[in-house]
């Protein structure tokens, strides 16, 4: 056997003794953290979609899925001290709801979320930028608005048309064909 031939089984010796090390400290990390799952649901039981539900204090977040469900995973970096947190889900237009969970490495935790109708929280946040968010009461801009029964008042055969003339800076212009 030459000398390179040697090492190349020396390696692969090595590789075999610490696999099963490798791959028991994962086990050991995959074990060691925490998951949380549950459903977030409206008053009248039908999934909500797209809703946030995030632990504010160690700075981790999921969104439910189409049928109103989520998995957060808590990494076992993050549970270090333990203790209690809260888990809130929220999503615009809907009152947000905390719970208090209990960190502890290894568990698997199901809560459930009912979200209460509140459509003064539609007008709650205005995205103003990448990244910015604030009140539109506090924005040194103008934000017009035209409602529903405005365009049905205007009677035109498209909602684009029944635009024009209702706020400012819009321009309505129509082309054959479109």
């Amino acid at each position: 056997m030459s000398r390179v031939s040697g090492r190349r089984w020396k390696n692969v010796g090595v590789t075999l003794l610490l696999l099963p090390l490798l791959l028991a400290a994962a086990l050991a990390e995959a074990q060691a953290q925490m998951t949380i799952t549950g459903t977030v649901t409206d008053e009248a039981g039908q999934p909500v979609s797209q809703a946030q539900v995030l632990i504010a204090a160690l700075r981790l977040s999921t969104t439910t899925g189409q049928d109103g469900t989520y998995q957060l995973m808590v990494p076992a970096s993050r549970l270090d001290g333990g203790g209690v947190v809260d888990l809130t889900a929220r999503r615009i237009g809907l009152k947000a709801q905390a719970v208090t969970v209990a960190l502890q490495p290894g568990a698997v935790i199901t809560r459930d979320f009912i979200l209460e109708s509140d459509p003064f929280l539609l007008e709650a946040v205005v995205v103003t930028g990448q990244g910015m968010r604030m009140e539109r009461a506090k924005l040194a801009v103008t934000i017009n608005s035209v409602s529903g029964e405005e365009i049905a008042d205007a009677k035109e055969p498209n909602v684009i048309s029944a635009l024009a003339g209702k706020a400012p800076n819009v321009e309505v212009t129509s082309s054959t064909g479109d």
